[in-house]
């Protein structure tokens, strides 16, 4: 399944709706930006948020391939950003 695409209105919307605390911690860990865009067009905007996309890895593993169309197993740059993913979120729970 591949990653929810996004028009070019929703990509510069989801890209000023983004915190920069959020902005950065995806960058630091080499998260994608089609998957960071999406993500802020589904409103996870901020640390915080980023936060409630599960309580372990393997749920955030899961809401990534179920809600935003995104499935490690789809190859391997897909299982890449998964991890640069969940790595960004381990991070943000510090």
């Amino acid at each position: 399944m591949p990653l929810q695409a996004l028009t070019p209105v929703e990509q510069a919307a989801a890209r000023d709706a983004a915190h920069p605390d959020a902005q950065f911690l995806l960058s630091e860990h080499e998260v994608p930006e089609d998957l960071q865009l999406v993500l802020f067009h589904e409103g996870f905007t901020s640390v915080r948020m980023l936060r409630g996309l599960g309580e372990t890895r393997i749920e955030v593993r899961d809401t990534v391939r179920d809600d935003f169309g995104l499935d490690a197993a789809g190859g391997i740059a897909n299982r890449k950003a998964v991890a640069q993913l969940t790595n960004a979120w381990e991070s943000s729970k510090t």
